[in-house]
């Protein structure tokens, strides 16, 4: 619904309800608009009113307009009034209301089906808060009848008047509010699930705010959000507060958005700042949310007045550094604790807080002066940042002073902040910086680039907020900076080198998205069942691959007309943001654009042939499978000089190569498919025109995939550990064996592996080094002589073994040891192949060079090698 609240957000519901007749006044603060209903025809000139909060516009009639469902009155937004006003359906309503803020519904992301749940939601929060409507409307009413109860008595020595006792909608809980619901018919138990009522051990309902609380009534725009009660006796301290059985909310009091905004601790001072004409939200204990954060950013004088006794600097940081670098941090005067206390204890008067705000210093100024006793150079560098985050006229307005409280000259400031990215002087585009990217994970924000089906094309962010919801968005402001997505005229993106999702799709679980996945594969592609569910599997898998700090590639073996590039087409179109590059490419885009997308490389005919190319491609093969290992690249900086780049090549790949690689290294980290030619008959020649449609809806399904399924930190499973295979083929499978639920398919790549692993080993016994190794061991053996006690006594030495491997050599190649087209191994090339292959030592005796024997050495190379 984010973007649904955007929209309504963009909606001017003033001018919308003056369209529709009405005449409406605003209020002194400019928050309200009161005048006659447009939508039943009534003349009150106090009936209806708007609560213009550009994060909430709201409508009401207290008249004669049909209530909303769960509702006492009539009220709702924009897309409410539109539907009462012309009798439009919801989807036809948010369809208008698009077309007036120039806003289509696909960008929007509002499909039929997504308008039908939305819809179906909206009336539930309709419900709910009516409910807690119902409950407000009681308890205010039993304060106003409470003349002389403890709890009116409790709200004025807290030094509120009866005017703002009346105006913030104080109440009293009596203990009755359950018989109250009962008496109206109400659904008890939708008041049960907005924690108005709760069961107890016996199963019995009790209201959540016992008696004798004074009751807070949390809303926003004129809607009810949340109650609370704070107990007006003190014989039980341990419960002075009561909320409901339900996440709690802050609590805000707004007056007009043009005034300052000052964030306490507790309700009681909320109430104090407002009697005293301005606006406050009180925390309540929570932390902000990032969307409370970025309402709260949108006044233009914020103040942070925290509890003094419970609130530390970190807590004090954390939210100023939501709020942003300005904000303000009041300390009250004599000790006072809130701004409550110092009302009612201090005997302070509205008259003293302009003052106390104007002397406030900016957090940037307690950072400042703390770093200049400190020198934390982590601190510094946060200091920095949130410095950056100023547009130039502030930066310049505050610039002196913060380089004085630093205790530093501003040619070392400007330096300081310039490593933070910007020119002191410099223009990054007011508030925002902006960065242009396919994706990311910010403050809790999940985004991923989407290229629409429009003529033409149009790129978006899906977005999952911290919330959980889902939506899409043009642009993301987070922390500072502006995230943009590609724009779809780049060519990477307008000729298909890169491959987005066009939509939010949708699935009903992960089994049914694998058996998708795995179908496509085998309508289009011909290689076994196992493989197929391989394949399937590490499509799922390149949508996870950034919270895992390894992973295995897939390749494609074989001559040509054996279906390699078939298969890149058919595995790489479903991979996460699949870059598709031929072995014509120079190497030097293919570092950029894997460290610009951070997808799957797609690679068709990697056996390069020009040697500094084939270097690059296996630093990039070599490296790219770990997470950690950047690629350090020379690069021109734009004028006579060089700077070193560190470029990230960390990613998935899908690989075809007509012959295995020399590096028995980097041939552990493939899972190899040797493809055969000749394809089944049902296999298309040629792949017909619905292949990609059928391929970006795929993707738009893994996009929901990703959305879903994504978190910061996920866990390998080390329960998949094989001790019998090498610890790198074990690294490579791990983290794809993690994310597979089928037990039968984590068995078959367990014999997969197994078997990858036995050819490995018997790759490596066919080589010069395994030679080597084979006489080592004859050599020992089969001792030269005993000594006197019995000990054997081996002849170790290089010219020896030398000799030996000749002779081995020999008999394989049918030849004799010296004979003609038989190459000598030298005793410095065994020395070579011993200390630098086999890893073991040599020593100096006499004139000749022996191998000093490691037992525990020997083994491991046994096992390595299979002797």
């Amino acid at each position: 619904m984010r973007n649904l609240d955007r929209l309504i957000r963009h909606t001017d519901l003033v001018a919308l309800a003056e369209e529709a007749g009405a005449r409406l006044k605003p209020s002194p603060g400019g928050n309200r608009y009161r005048g006659n209903c447009p939508l039943h025809g009534g003349n009150n000139p106090t009936a209806f009113v708007i609560y213009h909060d550009p994060d909430h516009p709201r409508w009401v009639c207290f008249s004669d307009c049909p209530p909303a469902p769960g509702h006492p009155y009539a009220t709702g937004d924009a897309i409410t009034f539109l539907q009462r006003w012309k009798g439009l359906s919801f989807l036809e309503a948010v369809r208008q209301l698009a077309a007036i803020a120039g806003i289509s519904l696909e960008e929007l992301g509002i499909t039929p089906e997504e308008a039908a749940r939305i819809q179906e939601a909206r009336r539930r929060r309709d419900r709910q808060q009516g409910m807690l409507q119902m409950a407000a409307d009681y308890y205010q009413k039993r304060l106003r009848e409470a003349e002389g109860s403890e709890t009116r008595a409790y709200a004025r020595r807290r030094g509120w008047g009866e005017e703002t006792i009346e105006a913030v909608g104080l109440g009293h809980a009596d203990g009755h509010l359950l018989d109250h619901l009962r008496t109206l018919d109400a659904d008890l138990a939708l008041a049960e699930e907005v924690g108005l009522i709760y069961r107890d051990h016996r199963n019995t309902w009790r209201d959540a705010i016992p008696p004798h609380y004074l009751v807070y009534v949390h809303r926003r725009a004129g809607a009810v959000e949340y109650l609370s009660g704070r107990a007006t006796f003190t014989n039980d301290p341990a419960r002075k507060s009561r909320n409901l059985h339900a996440p709690r909310k802050p609590y805000w009091l707004i007056r007009n958005h043009r005034l300052p905004l000052i964030v306490v601790e507790g309700q009681a001072d909320a109430v104090t700042a407002w009697q005293w004409g301005y606006n406050a939200v009180a925390l309540c204990g929570l932390s902000l949310s990032e969307e409370e954060a970025a309402t709260v950013r949108r006044f233009e004088l914020i103040y942070l007045g925290l509890d003094a006794d419970t609130s530390g600097a970190e807590r004090v940081d954390a939210i100023a550094g939501q709020l942003g670098p300005l904000t303000r941090i009041l300390a009250l005067p004599g000790g006072y604790k809130d701004l409550n206390q110092w009302l009612t204890e201090g005997r302070a008067t509205a008259e003293d807080l302009p003052g106390l705000l104007e002397a406030a210093p900016t957090w940037l100024q307690l950072a400042a002066d703390r770093l200049q006793a400190t020198g934390n150079g982590d601190e510094l560098r946060h200091f920095f940042t949130q410095v950056a985050r100023l547009d130039p006229f502030q930066i310049a307005l505050h610039r002196d002073d913060l380089a004085r409280r630093l205790g530093i000259g501003l040619r070392q400031f400007d330096r300081l902040l310039k490593a933070q990215g910007l020119e002191p002087n410099g223009d990054h585009g007011g508030l925002m910086k902006e960065l242009i990217t396919p994706g990311g994970y910010v403050a809790g924000h999940l985004f991923e680039m989407l290229v629409t089906d429009d003529d033409p094309p149009r790129s978006l962010f899906a977005v999952r907020y911290p919330d959980g919801e889902t939506g899409t968005a043009v642009t993301l402001e987070l922390e500072g900076v502006r995230y943009r997505p590609l724009p779809a005229e780049d060519d990477l993106v307008r000729k298909g080198v890169v491959l987005f999702p066009a939509a939010l799709g949708d699935y009903a679980d992960e089994r049914e998205l694998q058996a998708d996945i795995q179908a496509f594969i085998h309508r289009y592609l011909d290689v076994d069942p196992f493989y197929e569910k391989l394949a399937g599997y590490y499509v799922m898998f390149t949508w996870l691959y950034d919270r895992f700090n390894t992973l295995p590639y897939l390749r494609a073996l074989g001559d040509y007309g054996t279906g390699k590039t078939r298969f890149l087409q058919v595995i790489g179109s479903l991979c996460y943001r699949p870059m598709f590059l031929g072995g014509a490419s120079t190497t030097s885009p293919i570092f950029h654009i894997i460290d610009l997308m951070r997808g799957t490389l797609v690679l068709d005919e990697a056996d390069f042939q020009a040697s500094d190319a084939e270097a690059d491609i296996i630093k990039i093969l070599n490296t790219g499978y770990m997470k950690g290992f950047p690629v350090l690249r020379t690069e021109k900086d734009g004028s006579e000089g060089f700077v070193v780049t560190a470029l990230e090549v960390y990613g998935p790949k899908v690989i075809a190569t007509r012959r295995r690689y020399q590096d028995r290294a980097l041939e552990s980290r493939m899972l190899t498919k040797e493809m055969a030619g000749d394809p089944r008959e049902d296999i298309p020649i040629l792949l017909p025109k619905e292949f990609w449609p059928e391929a970006r809806a795929l993707r738009d399904k893994l996009l929901r995939y990703r959305l879903r399924t994504w978190q910061p930190d996920i866990e390998v499973d080390l329960a998949d550990l094989d001790r019998s295979i090498e610890p790198r083929l074990n690294q490579v499978t791990l983290s794809l064996k993690t994310i597979v639920q089928d037990e039968g398919l984590r068995a078959d790549i367990t014999d997969f592996i197994r078997e990858y692993n036995r050819q490995l080993v018997v790759d490596r016994g066919m080589t010069l080094t395994a030679t080597v190794l084979e006489v080592i061991l004859s050599l020992h053996d089969h001792p030269v002589t005993y000594r006197l006690d019995g000990t054997p006594e081996y002849d170790l030495s290089l010219k020896t073994i030398a000799q030996k491997v000749n002779e081995a050599l020999a008999r394989e190649s049918g030849g004799e040891p010296e004979g003609e087209g038989v190459d000598l191994v030298s005793p410095k090339k065994v020395g070579y192949e011993i200390r630098d292959r086999l890893q073991l030592r040599t020593e100096r005796r006499g004139g000749n060079f022996y191998l000093v024997w490691d037992e525990e050495r020997i083994q491991a190379l046994r096992k390595r090698f299979g002797l």
